[in-house]
């Protein structure tokens, strides 16, 4: 007897099953297939908030100022009225992606008489900043014994901050908690009257996230000091390339490439936009004692700055 004769028919739904298994056991296939379905949510969770009008977040004792954002552009008049206060001012935090910018344009514009740069270590700037900014060197585990560094300033920018993945979560706590109200509290008893908090989107003392959590309490601890003016900003996801290696945060800022080209002021945001409506809030008078400006507010303060 000879061999039954294969279905033709049969013998290729056989291979084009074998395909298929081959296929989805593939990693690549499977990564991809991951990857876009949690955009596919990711787009749709944006979109949903986006016509909601975003998160409300943290609406505690410290309330946003909104006298602002619908006024009209900061006037050049405005900003030479303030230069001529020949005003003097702080950064702490000016090795990171928002202070670096801060002090490049704080330099630009000239709206201070003299520019501090107060950190762990100096840095070596090229012209025209080196030329135009002091240094002093502290240590923020001992500051106490630096009261002297914070001496005689009008206006504090603290762009302090780390994460959890490159400090631990105790590392965290001191930079972004002990470093930044140790700070804002020797500032405020040695005169500084307007203090500048970098802080971050979604921030919420009552957040079981260690991260916002701990930006959400000093947020409030830096509010309750008695400053006559306090402005804190919660950008949300930086647009910029970092020189450190964040490899989540590189990821999710491809990811919401798309999303800040159809919503740009929604989660993401430009570095020179923060400098800039830090600078915008320096200048313009507020009636708010405590403001808090949300990543859309920033935005909108940083297009009425004029240089």
């Amino acid at each position: 007897m000879g061999k039954p004769t294969r279905d033709p028919k049969a013998r290729q739904e056989k291979q084009e099953k074998r395909k298929q298994k081959q296929t989805r056991s593939n990693p690549l296939v499977k990564v991809t297939a991951l990857s876009v379905g949690v955009l596919a949510v990711f787009a749709g969770v944006v979109f949903y908030l986006y016509q909601k009008g975003g998160i409300a977040y943290n609406k505690g004792p410290v309330p946003i100022d909104a006298t602002l954002t619908k006024a009209n552009p900061t006037s050049l008049l405005m900003i030479e009225e303030f230069k001529a206060k020949n005003m003097s001012a702080f950064v702490v935090g000016y090795t990171g992606e928002v202070g670096k910018e801060l002090v490049r344009q704080l330099v630009q514009s000239k709206v201070f008489e003299r520019v501090v740069l107060i950190g762990r270590r100096r840095v070596q700037y090229e012209a025209p900043v080196d030329q135009n900014v002091e240094q002093r060197v502290v240590d923020f585990d001992k500051i106490e014994e630096h009261r002297d560094a914070f001496r005689g300033f009008d206006v504090g920018f603290c762009c302090l901050g780390t994460t959890r993945g490159k400090a631990g979560a105790e590392g965290f706590k001191k930079v972004d908690y002990d470093y930044i109200f140790n700070t804002a509290k020797v500032a405020r008893e040695n005169g500084c009257s307007h203090f500048h908090l970098v802080s971050s989107q979604g921030a919420n003392k009552d957040s079981f996230l260690l991260y916002p959590q701990v930006k959400g309490q000093v947020e409030e601890a830096v509010s309750a000091l008695g400053f006559s003016r306090v402005t804190i900003y919660r950008p949300g996801m930086l647009m910029c390339d970092r020189e450190e290696r964040r490899p989540m945060e590189a990821f999710f800022r491809f990811l919401l490439r798309p999303v800040a080209a159809v919503f740009p002021t929604f989660i993401t945001i430009p570095v020179p936009t923060v400098a800039r409506a830090m600078l915008q809030s320096t200048v313009v008078p507020s009636d708010s004692k405590a403001e808090i400006l949300e990543n859309k507010n920033i935005h909108e303060r940083s297009q009425r700055w004029p240089m």
